[in-house]
C-alpha cells in the first residue's frame, strides 16, 4: 500500500479511524442509543472545533467550500426554527390555527413561539449533524493514502459487523444485540434495525471495488496478487450475502445495483487491476449474475413469510399521509424532528389503532414537511452538488477517481434506499457518508504537503 511511519503517525488519520469505528459500533440506532449518539456527538463537535482552530497552510477548495456551506445552511434552517416569534406573526402561518386555539383554551395567553412545534425534538435533530459533519471535516484533511487506509478500516469494522449479524441469526447469540428495541431473529449487527444493517453492507461494495489495489497486470484481475486484494474478495462474498440474510426488500433490489455499479468501478480502473477487457467484462458478469441470482433466491423466501405483501402497501399510506400534512404545513414546515408529533393528525382511524409510524420512511418527504421550502431548496442545491461532483468523478483518473467513484456509488445506494426509509437517521450511516461526501473533494491537504517538501 506504500504507507509510510509519517502517514502511520498523522493525528488526524488516526482521528478518522477512531472516530469513524465509533460512530460504526455506537451509531446503529437513531432512538434506542440516547449515550451512546451524545458522545458521538460530544466527540464529533471537539472534531469540527479542531478543524476550525487549528492552522492550515491551504484554502478549502471551491468544491469542499460549498458542500460544507450546504451543510451549514442545513443546520441554520434548524437553527431559525427555533427563533421565537411574536404570536400575531406565529399565528399566521400554516398549521398552527388549532395549536393557537388549544393554547388560548389552556388559557396559556399568547406567548412567543418558534416556528418548531416541538422545540426539543428540533434540537436533538440538529445534534444529529455533528457526526457526519465531523466526519466531512476529517476526511478533507486526508491525503488520498490516507483516505483508502480509512476505507479499509471501514471495509473491516462492516465485516466484522456482517460477521455478528450471521451469528444473530443463529438464535443462539442472543447477547449479540446492542439495543433492546431491534430485530430479533434477523441480521441486525451494531444496528438496532435490519434494514440499516443492509445500507451498510451494500454501500460498501462499491467501496471495496474501489478500494482494490493496483496490480503488475501480470495476471487476471480475479487472481490476487497479495493479501490486501485476496481479503477484499472475501469481503465482498461475506457482505453480499449477508445483505441478503437482512431480508432486507430494499437490499434484494440494491444489491444488484451495487453489484453492476461495483463492476464498472473495476471496468473504468482496468489499469490498476491488470488482466485484459474481456476477463474484467466475464468476471464482472459473474458478479452480477450471482448477486441477481442470490436477491431472486431471498425474495422467494420473502414471499414465503408474506412480507412481500405488507410493506409496499403500508409504505403507500405513509407517503400518502405525509403528503397531506406538507400540503397543511405549507412553506415553512412544522419544525425539524417533528414529523412523529404531528403525523398522527393525518393517519386515518383505520391504521392509527394498528400502525405507530415514526418517520415517513421517505427522507426526501419527512424533510419537507419538516422544513418546508427552504429544505426543498437546500435539497435540490444539495443534488446539484452531488451531480457535478460525480461527473467529475466519471471524468478523474487514477486513484482518486477511483475513490470518488465508489464514493458516489455508495452515496447512491443510501440515498436510493432513503425512498423508503431511513438510513441517515442513524449516526452510523450519516457519519460514513460524511466522510463519502469529502471523497468527492479534493484534499485540503496536498497543497501546504508539497509546499513542505519544497521547503525541505
Amino acid at each position: 500500500m506504500g504507507l509510510t511511519a509519517d502517514l502511520l503517525r498523522s493525528g488526524w488519520l488516526w482521528t478518522t479511524m477512531i472516530y469513524l469505528v465509533a460512530c460504526l459500533v455506537l451509531g446503529g440506532s437513531s432512538a434506542g442509543g440516547a449515550i451512546a449518539n451524545a458522545l458521538l456527538q460530544f466527540g464529533g463537535l471537539l472534531i469540527i472545533v479542531s478543524a476550525l482552530v487549528l492552522p492550515r497552510r491551504s484554502a478549502l477548495p471551491g468544491e469542499a467550500r460549498i458542500g460544507l456551506l450546504l451543510g451549514l445552511a442545513a443546520v441554520a434552517i434548524a437553527l431559525v426554527q427555533l427563533v421565537p416569534l411574536p404570536w400575531s406573526i406565529w399565528t399566521g402561518f400554516a398549521g398552527r390555527g388549532m395549536i393557537a386555539d388549544s393554547l388560548t383554551a389552556l388559557g396559556a395567553g399568547q406567548p412567543a413561539m418558534p416556528i418548531s412545534l416541538s422545540v426539543d425534538r428540533t434540537i436533538a435533530s440538529l445534534l444529529g449533524f455533528i457526526p457526519p459533519l465531523a466526519m466531512l471535516s476529517l476526511g478533507l484533511r486526508l491525503d488520498q493514502p490516507e483516505r483508502r487506509l480509512a476505507l479499509l478500516v471501514l471495509i473491516a469494522c462492516v465485516a466484522l459487523s456482517s460477521i455478528v449479524g450471521l451469528l444473530q441469526i443463529t438464535g443462539a447469540a442472543q447477547a449479540l444485540y446492542f439495543y433492546e428495541t431491534t430485530n430479533y431473529g434477523r441480521s441486525v449487527g451494531f444496528f438496532a434495525n435490519a434494514n440499516h444493517q443492509a445500507t451498510l453492507l451494500v454501500m460498501t461494495l462499491p467501496l471495496i471495488a474501489a478500494s482494490i489495489p493496483p496490480s503488475d497486470g501480470s495476471k487476471p484481475w480475479w487472481r490476487p496478487s497479495n493479501a490486501v486484494t485476496l481479503w477484499l474478495y472475501a469481503a465482498t462474498a461475506l457482505m453480499a450475502l449477508c445483505a441478503v440474510a437482512t431480508q432486507s426488500l430494499a437490499a434484494l433490489g440494491l444489491v444488484v445495483v451495487a453489484g453492476v455499479g461495483s463492476a464498472i468501478i473495476l471496468l473504468t480502473g482496468r489499469e490498476r487491476v491488470g488482466g485484459s477487457r474481456s476477463s474484467l467484462i466475464a468476471g464482472s458478469l459473474v458478479l452480477c449474475v450471482a448477486m441477481l441470482g442470490a436477491g431472486l433466491y431471498a425474495m422467494q423466501q420473502l414471499a414465503v413469510n408474506a412480507e412481500i405483501g405488507a410493506m409496499p402497501g403500508t409504505r403507500l399510506d405513509f407517503y400518502r399521509n405525509t403528503l397531506n400534512a406538507i400540503g397543511h404545513f405549507g412553506l415553512l414546515g412544522s419544525g425539524l424532528g417533528t414529523f412523529v408529533d404531528v403525523y398522527p393528525a393525518f393517519q386515518p382511524a383505520t391504521e392509527f389503532s394498528r400502525t405507530y409510524v415514526n418517520h415517513a420512511h421517505n427522507d426526501i418527504l419527512e424533510l419537507v414537511l419538516e422544513t418546508g421550502l427552504a429544505g426543498a431548496i437546500l435539497l435540490l442545491a444539495a443534488a446539484w452538488w452531488f451531480g457535478r461532483r460525480s461527473l467529475d468523478a466519471l471524468r478523474t483518473t487514477g486513484g482518486e477517481g477511483q475513490l470518488a467513484r465508489g464514493a458516489a456509488l455508495a452515496i447512491v445506494v443510501v440515498l436510493l434506499h432513503s425512498m423508503v426509509d431511513y438510513p441517515l437517521r442513524t449516526s452510523a450511516i450519516a457519519g460514513i457518508s460524511g466522510l463519502l461526501i469529502a471523497l468527492l473533494c479534493r484534499p485540503i491537504v496536498s497543497a501546504y504537503r508539497s509546499a513542505d517538501s519544497g521547503e525541505a
